[in-house]
């Protein structure tokens, strides 16, 4: 087993550093870029494997092993997701529930988008019914 592997309470740690992070305050960003790195880092090689499976078995696409542990980051830091950071925090299996968190909002952004582009394919058909109407 890597000795270096984060447990439950250093993921728990970590959420409740980034939460309180100060913005104003430039004499902690080395230390917490290199923080982030070492969370993505985590992120690749505990929850990966289950959100690339999640993502293939409910939608059927591939992804991008560090595009996922960005997204993990970006969801841990976003100041609007309070609901799922407490639930991280409290969580008996924070590790699973953070893949379960990630896998939900990556299907929910593909979907977004595929429904964005069939919208979008549809205006440009009726675009085109309607130029060839008027010729």
């Amino acid at each position: 087993m890597d000795e270096n592997r984060w447990s439950d309470t250093a993921l728990r740690e970590y959420v409740r550093r980034v939460h309180n992070h100060n913005w104003f305050d430039d004499s902690v960003g080395d230390d917490r870029e290199v923080e982030n790195e070492r969370f993505r880092r985590e992120v690749r090689s505990r929850i990966v494997g289950a959100v690339q499976a999640s993502l293939l078995e409910r939608i059927g696409t591939l992804s991008d092993p560090e595009g996922i542990a960005l997204v993990a980051e970006e969801l841990v830091d976003d100041c609007c997701r309070e609901d799922e950071r407490r639930w991280l925090l409290v969580s008996p299996e924070p590790w699973a529930y953070l893949a379960d968190w990630v896998s939900t909002e990556l299907v929910r952004s593909y979907r977004n988008a595929a429904g964005a582009r069939k919208k979008d394919g549809k205006a440009v058909k009726r675009l085109e019914r309607s130029a060839r109407a008027n010729n």
